[in-house]
């Protein structure tokens, strides 16, 4: 055999000392396969300029490493950023996977992140708000406050510091003289409602409690959108007329911004803040009906305000006849912040469950990126090492390294995340209450970067440990092979990505499909070619319900004819949403047996099922010689109502508690209303609603069905102006298509779902990368180990195959432990479901499915390719 020269070996260690031993190692085992290819002569060539190269090279670095001894920390750690900002320019792709998968995981956590604080400090903005409680009396159907028990309650004062309430906002109709009249939202409240809830005004003066005597002047409160908008936020407002439904209100004051009342849904602000009005007779107004909220004393829990209420409530039933003798009446108490955040908390929980297993699954990802270029750097941690620097050279650079990578991904995270907070700003979905604050603040931008770069430090540490190499340098330069303890490493990594990937996928899959179960709920031929407008008309002048019927009657006359509408009804509520209600007494029920069903009521126009195509089950539909005081009393009923006879709907009685007995003419398929999840309840359609209420009702939705070619902007200027020759002081709402409102019902879960959807398609694009990341490094380190096997005889397919199966087992392990933790993480996910189950088979096999086939190309791809190389090339290589 040739031995290898040593001519320049002493040349070596003068020059290089202990790392000398090193090159000198690699040299050794190198030579037999340089002399067996090429022959003596080029190989002594070979070492030549190896030696030479390996001097002249490690040199001028050993010379920079023995200086940096008697450098600063500080200068050490800045040539550290020097040197790294280089190494990731030299090496793009990695740079661009390391800093997008920890971006990707970022975004989404800042912009959960930015919603849960807006929920928890703006859903919530009251002074004191761990002390505000609602107070509802409730049957378990319906909870608020009747008059006398709110006035009852404000006399408790050793537990209450202070009761308010409020009702509204309603829309109701503004006039003034220099403009057409529109519809503002107005809210009634109780005079010191506004101080408790901790608003001021900026101009004029507060609500006092004079102001809710019924002989006193009216008054309002405006909004400060609303001083803007109508009066240019100039001060003559304060003492200006303002006409409600006819009536003329002095405004006292002007709320500051941003004023609002403690309720779920702040779409519907309130312009105007009018006082109540109240009699002094108790017995006088048991129908006026408030929100409550109550600010405890200190040291008073929720208990004690509990016990007040019930015993105010026992303390009436004492004293007023016939008041709430149904035992299911009962009081109820919440702490208002639970009640606004509501839902919120478990969403935004199912929301930061999601988000944190996308952020761990790109943890994951950045540690086998990390492991990865740890690994092809080895060799120069060794050298450097063995060159004089000191023993932290590789967790100083792979520290430094991390910390720029997390800096670039804060940065791409904070750009992206101002977008998606604005567009769930836009979106406002009130299934996460706050989500119109959401913001990107100081706050959420450094907590992003704190995360970041404690993400990534941590990333760095923990790999530092991990690496096989690290601790024991020199054993990696003289290593030829793939070390077991990596192996088995990236194989637990691709076990942890799979899991959080089916994990991820699993609860997008539910969500989706939940969705389409929703879409597909057949309403959509009732609302084609169908639009919608309403109309609220003044209390002051439509003052009982015939001249309510007459308003309506003519409007619906002026629309006969008008080219391109073939039909047009109208009703109290719009189509599939939800509609006034009451309690009814159904024929062969005995209420006794316990509490009175509820019913939604709607008060329809002889034309209104025709106008919907909303098909009789049974009987009939209503007919004009329904309509007229000299009239039967009648009413259809819905499929959910008939299901509480006895039998047969048809010609049986019902009766609301006091009120008139109707007879059953005809039964109508359920349609949805208020929430496309919740299955349809009982309602009736009647001619008037006088029959359900002691009140008139004065709103009105006009449904107008359009021939199929007819452009709708004609036939909504000819209902515009049907209203106005009706009566010139009624504004008619904006009119909308009838499929918006189904758009309006869907858009919440579309978003839902669209949220989702998109966290588990970045999760498996993140899972497929890093599976084939850590597939493809732990065969690329094993290229000699499979060169000898080629070369031993071992066909391609059997070393393909085994590759194959061995990531293949910890893929399908993966899948096993994803599977049970989208198990709890579908159960967290089912207040938002419809029609789906948390364990939906379906939704778990196509799931299952994607993501096998997903690994599957991430494994098969790297093991082909390393099975198909030349075994030549892969030994000369090493």
């Amino acid at each position: 055999m040739i031995r290898r020269p040593t001519s320049l070996d002493g040349l070596l260690r003068l020059f290089l000392g202990e790392g000398a031993e090193i090159v000198l190692g690699d040299l050794d085992e190198e030579w037999p396969g340089r002399v067996a290819e090429f022959g003596e002569g080029r190989a002594r060539r070979w070492y030549l300029r190896t030696m030479l190269s390996t001097m002249g090279t490690l040199g001028v670095q050993g010379r920079g490493m023995m200086g940096s001894r008697d450098r600063s920390s500080g200068a050490g750690w800045v040539h550290a950023f020097r040197y790294e900002t280089r190494a990731l320019v030299r090496t793009p792709v990695w740079s661009a996977l390391a800093v997008g998968t920890l971006a990707t995981g970022m975004v989404f956590a800042t912009v959960v992140f930015s919603m849960a604080e807006a929920m928890r400090t703006d859903v919530v903005p009251f002074p004191d708000a761990d002390r505000l409680f609602v107070i509802r009396e409730s049957n378990g159907q319906v909870g608020a406050v009747a008059d006398p028990t709110l006035r009852r309650l404000q006399e408790r004062a050793e537990v209450y510091q202070a009761v308010e309430a409020w009702s509204g906002p309603i829309d109701q109709n503004l006039s003034r003289p220099d403009a057409d009249p529109t519809v503002v939202g107005v809210a009634r409240v109780t005079s010191g409602l506004v101080p408790l809830l901790g608003y001021g005004v900026v101009a004029g003066r507060q609500l006092v409690i004079e102001d809710e005597d019924p002989g006193r002047e009216r008054t309002a409160l405006i909004s400060h959108a609303f001083w803007t908008r109508s009066f240019g936020s100039s001060p003559d407002a304060i003492g200006a007329t303002v006409e409600l439904n006819g009536l003329g209100y002095t405004v006292a004051g002007v709320l500051e911004e941003g004023a609002r009342l403690p309720q779920r849904r702040q779409a519907d602000g309130a312009d105007l803040w009018i006082p109540v009005q109240r009699t002094a007779d108790l017995a006088l107004d048991p129908g006026l009906r408030y929100q409550v909220v109550a600010k405890a004393r200190p040291a008073v829990d929720r208990a004690d305000v509990l016990a007040a209420a019930s015993q105010t409530m026992e303390e009436l039933r004492r004293e007023l006849d016939q008041w709430r003798t149904d035992p299911s009446w009962h009081m109820e108490v919440d702490p208002l912040p639970d009640l606004l955040q509501g839902d919120g908390v478990q969403a935004m929980a199912a929301l930061g469950a999601a988000t944190a297993l996308l952020l761990l699954l790109g943890a994951a990802n950045l540690v086998a990126l990390t492991l990865a270029r740890l690994q092809a750097r080895s060799r120069e941690f060794v050298v450097h090492t063995a060159l004089g620097a000191p023993p932290s050279i590789a967790l100083r650079r792979l520290l430094a390294q991390n910390a720029i990578v997390a800096a670039l991904a804060a940065m791409a995270a904070l750009g992206v995340a101002v977008w998606l907070v604005e567009v769930v700003r836009t979106a406002n979905p009130t299934w996460i209450p706050g989500a119109a604050y959401a913001r990107l603040g100081v706050s959420e931008t450094v907590a992003t970067v704190l995360a970041a770069i404690a993400l990534s430090l941590g990333v760095a540490v923990l790999t530092s440990r991990l690496h096989p190499h690290v601790q024991h340098a020199a054993s990696l330069l003289r290593s030829r092979g793939p070390d077991p303890k990596w192996k088995a490493l990236g194989r637990s990594l691709v076990l942890v990505e799979t899991a959080l990937v089916v994990t991820l996928a699993v609860g997008a899959g539910l969500v989706v499909r939940s969705l389409s179960e929703l879409q597909s709920i057949d309403v959509a031929r009732a609302m084609e070619n169908r639009m919608v407008a309403r109309i609220n008309l003044n209390s002051s002048t439509y003052g009982d319900s015939e001249s309510v019927r007459g308003f309506t009657d003519q409007v619906l006359a002026r629309m006969k004819g008008v080219p391109g509408v073939t039909a047009v009804a109208a009703s109290t509520s719009p189509p599939f949403s939800s509609a006034g209600w009451n309690f009814v007494v159904v024929e062969g029920r005995d209420p006794s047996e316990g509490q009175l069903p509820s019913t939604e009521i709607e008060e329809v126009t002889p034309d209104y099922f025709s106008v919907l195509d909303a098909p009789v089950v049974s009987g009939r539909s209503l007919d004009r010689s329904d309509f007229g005081d000299g009239s039967e009393k009648v009413v259809v009923v819905n499929e959910a109502l008939a299901d509480l006879f006895d039998g047969d709907a048809l010609d049986r009685s019902l009766n609301f508690t006091g009120g008139p007995t109707l007879r059953v003419v005809g039964v109508v398929r359920n349609s949805p209303a208020g929430s496309l999840s919740e299955a349809p309840g009982p309602r009736l359609y009647l001619a008037d609603m006088d029959d359900a209420f002691p009140w008139t009702v004065r709103t009105r939705w006009f449904i107008v069905r359009l021939s199929d070619d007819a452009p709708s902007a004609p036939a909504m200027e000819a209902l515009h102006t049907a209203v106005a020759e009706a009566d010139p002081a009624i504004p008619l709402h904006p009119p909308r298509r009838l499929l918006d409102l189904r758009g309006d019902l869907l858009e919440e879960a579309r978003f839902r779902s669209i949220m989702f959807a998109v966290l588990g398609f970045m999760a498996l694009l993140l899972g497929a990368a890093g599976i084939y990341g850590v597939v493809s490094h732990t065969l690329g380190s094993a290229r000699r180990e499979t060169g000898i096997r080629l070369a031993l005889g071992a066909t391609r397919a059997r070393v393909f195959s085994r590759t194959v199966a061995a990531e293949a087992a910890a893929v399908a392990a993966g899948v096993a432990l994803g599977l049970l933790a989208a198990w709890q993480l579908g159960h967290l996910l089912a207040g938002f479901l419809f029609g789906v189950s948390p364990a939906d088979p379906t939704v778990y096999a196509v799931t299952t499915l994607g993501v096998g086939l997903v690994a599957a190309a991430a494994i098969v791809i790297p093991a082909y390719r390393s099975a198909t190389a030349d075994p030549v090339a892969s030994l000369r290589g090493e």
